[in-house]
């Protein structure tokens, strides 16, 4: 004789009961659909970028379910930190201690980003992106956004405003490799705001820029702008 085994991820096979306490176990449509999307990217109820995961999964890694995807039966993990906080997730939002509110004052606000075995890349995409702006020498002495790596790469120090722009950040091959970004902010004489979206990219993955870019562009045509374009220096 001859059987088939199918092994599921532990969330998946996770006992469910009704309100009798009856045991109802998971449909097979049920456990089709988050097999087919467990992990890629969804959209969130509030409208931000998330992870599609099964409930309890979500909840295991410090995620917030918001919405649902996997035609319904699973849910997208929304991942959100802040200052001090670290993740090894996919599609997580780092943003300021009081967002979608402005943060003023002298700090420093620090996350790290652990290395996967899988991942190379990272990509950082500024979708709210407010600092001080820098200096009549374009230096960024009050506030600045710095990335600290260990393969040695150099990233410029940014500041100003740089909604819609974004950074390629290699991480290399090695399992112990994280990235650390800070937020340095001096003075209360302005409000600060960001909200950076970060994605692992898989080694020898198409969406891998090539190596040592700042910035990759894949469309035919796209407007490529300085950081902090279109604003004057003070």
């Amino acid at each position: 004789f001859r059987i088939s085994l199918l092994l599921l991820p532990l969330a998946l096979v996770t006992v469910v009961y009704s309100q009798g306490g009856s045991f109802r176990p998971p449909s097979i449509p049920a456990i089709i659909a988050i097999l087919r999307y467990q992990n890629s990217p969804c959209t969130t109820d509030s409208n931000t970028p998330g992870t599609c995961l099964a409930q309890n999964d979500c909840l295991a890694r410090q995620g917030t379910p918001d919405g649902t995807c996997a035609s319904g039966f699973a849910s997208c993990c929304n991942f959100k930190f802040t200052c001090g906080g670290r993740t090894k997730e996919n599609e997580t939002i780092f943003v300021n201690h009081l967002y979608p509110k402005t943060d003023n004052g002298t700090n420093t606000c620090q996350v790290t980003i652990d290395k996967q075995p899988n991942v190379c890349q990272l990509r950082l995409d500024f979708e709210e992106f407010s600092l001080a702006q820098p200096d009549e020498n374009g230096q960024c002495t009050t506030d600045s956004f710095m990335v600290r790596t260990t393969v040695g790469e150099r990233l410029p120090i940014l500041c100003g405003d740089n909604n819609g722009q974004h950074l390629y950040v290699d991480m290399g091959r090695g399992s112990a490799n994280p990235v650390v970004l800070s937020v340095v902010t001096n003075g209360d004489m302005i409000g600060r705001k960001w909200k950076v979206k970060i994605n692992m990219i898989p080694c020898n993955n198409l969406d891998m820029a090539p190596s040592g870019c700042l910035q990759y562009f894949r469309s035919p045509s796209s407007v490529i702008q300085s950081f902090n374009y279109g604003l004057p220096v003070r």
